[in-house]
């Protein structure tokens, strides 16, 4: 019942989103004692239309690195050329990035495994080159210092500066994968 109320409100990805969250916290309160068993099992998820993958084209990649400034430069270069995760980015630290050795540490993973990354050029001279907060070691930082939350903003401005459809954060990821899948890297190493 609660589904299809709420499906009438909302998104069925966000009601699925919502249930595996209720699912989540039921299955806690089973684990810690205060119900023997879920009332959530057997409780499945809306089957969605899986959408297609966006990614850009190495030469859109460079339209949007041209046309990007500042921060938000520094930023998509990364994302561009590392595939990180936008969490992943925006947890960077001085301390993760060895320009000698030229790699980037990601200590703040999704799968909580700390893995070394190479960088190319291009990533070692636009973070070379990225301003520094004088009192925070965050990489991407609003002039408080904290690390940034929400820069949909600004990169949807920046895609449009470029002349680029609008695409996720996140696509920033799949174009770094499909990129070296199409340059001939085989699947394994990527």
């Amino acid at each position: 019942r609660y589904m299809s109320k709420r499906s009438k409100s909302v998104s069925k990805s966000t009601v699925n989103r919502e249930l595996d969250l209720l699912k989540s916290l039921l299955n806690r309160a089973v684990e810690w004692g205060y119900l023997k068993a879920s009332p959530a099992i057997g409780v499945n998820r809306y089957k969605l239309d899986e959408k297609e993958v966006r990614f850009l084209t190495p030469a859109e990649g460079h339209a949007l690195m041209d046309a990007a400034t500042g921060q938000m430069r520094g930023f998509i270069v990364t994302a561009l050329n590392t595939g990180l995760r936008k969490g992943e980015l925006f947890a960077l630290t001085w301390n993760d990035i060895d320009f000698e050795r030229e790699e980037l540490r990601v200590r703040r993973s999704k799968g909580k495994r700390f893995r070394v990354l190479p960088l190319n050029d291009l990533v070692l001279q636009a973070l070379g080159g990225h301003p520094r907060h004088i009192t925070s070691d965050v990489v991407f930082h609003n002039p408080d210092g904290s690390g940034w939350k929400d820069i949909r903003g600004s990169f949807n401005a920046t895609l449009a500066k470029a002349g680029l459809p609008r695409i996720r954060i996140h696509d920033l990821r799949h174009s770094f994968i499909s990129n070296l899948v199409m340059a001939g890297e085989d699947l394994r190493t990527v």
